[in-house]
């Protein structure tokens, strides 16, 4: 038990925070992310794409970006969603799965930024609703597409789970984890919504998941065109002698290995404008994570990209991996 806090509270809250966790497979899903940014968002994307079973990804949406590999948030956003594009065509995925996102951070809290990402959120919350379904928005960039949908029609945090990876723990002395710093107001919009979320900081969270060139090349680089082209993204970001952590795989990981995640019920913390988390009396409660064991969220991505081969071996048209529309 939290002190302070009663019984019944703490069973909503579980409640709301398990719904990604106990709902009706596939799970209605999209994916924020800033897809150009690093080589972890290929992997994060490749990994919902093969996982139909556990996840029906509705939409692949570009979250603006800002750094060495962008010349502003628009760029970003640009560059990133042509490597979505790029991305669900070595896979044979669907290429109107692909919305592009936000072409600034919000300006402020009260002010979304317009896009057809978002407007797309929006309208595939509204339908999971009708459906009495639940919208899983994994999220794996700066939260601005998620925040802009969630400020132009507030209802439908009745009707999404965030998974949301980014952020640091609150006892870490450094509160400038990229995705959090990149847009600050979209994270306190998000925070601030009441919407269920499951967050997964890097320290202590998605840190866990490291992996090395030399695993890479066994597991991704003989297996076909999907595993061969993840290799090649490696290579752009890596070398021999050094680890990589594949920070974003961790929102798809936790429906396909939610044994493998530690967690527990937080209240959700205020953000301050200094980018700084606070403690505040009356916040709902997230569930956070505490430790992923990575071992076997990577034996289980390594084995779909192996059984997607298989298929593309087996039968170039007719028995490739199915990608619902």
């Amino acid at each position: 038990m939290i002190a302070g806090c009663g019984e019944e509270v703490l069973c909503a809250a579980d409640r709301q925070a398990r719904l990604m966790l106990r709902g009706v497979r596939p799970a209605e899903a999209v994916l924020d992310t800033d897809t150009f940014n690093e080589m972890d968002d290929q992997f994060a994307l490749v990994f919902a794409l093969l996982s139909p079973e556990l996840l029906h990804l509705r939409a692949v949406t570009a979250a603006p970006f800002f750094n060495e590999l962008s010349s502003g948030p628009a760029d970003g956003m640009e560059k990133s969603y042509q490597e979505i594009c790029r991305i669900l065509a070595l896979t044979g995925a669907p290429q109107s799965l692909a919305y592009r996102g936000s072409v600034s951070y919000l300006p402020d809290r009260d002010t979304p930024v317009e896009s057809p990402a978002a407007r797309r959120i929006v309208e595939l919350a509204r339908e999971a609703k009708r459906a009495g379904r639940v919208l899983h928005i994994l999220a794996i960039a700066a939260l601005t597409n998620v925040a802009s949908a969630l400020l132009l029609a507030p209802e439908i945090a009745e009707s999404c789970v965030i998974v949301w990876l980014g952020g640091n723990p609150s006892d870490w002395p450094d509160c400038g984890e990229f995705n959090l710093k990149q847009d600050i107001a979209a994270v306190q919009v998000v925070f601030d919504s009441g919407t269920p979320l499951i967050h997964i900081p890097c320290v202590h969270g998605a840190e866990t998941l490291l992996t090395t060139l030399a695993e890479l090349e066994e597991h991704c680089a003989p297996f076909g065109r999907i595993g061969a082209g993840l290799y090649e993204v490696a290579k752009r970001f890596m070398n021999r002698q050094g680890s990589r952590i594949i920070w974003d795989i961790s929102t798809v990981g936790i429906f396909a290995a939610p044994e493998a995640y530690t967690t527990e019920l937080r209240p959700i913390l205020k953000l301050g404008d200094d980018g700084r988390w606070r403690r505040e009396p009356g916040r709902p409660f997230c569930r956070f994570v505490c430790r992923i064991n990575r071992d076997p969220v990577f034996r289980i991505l390594f084995e779909k990209i192996a059984a997607a081969a298989l298929a593309d071996h087996q039968g170039r048209s007719g028995e490739k991996v199915h990608f619902p529309a």
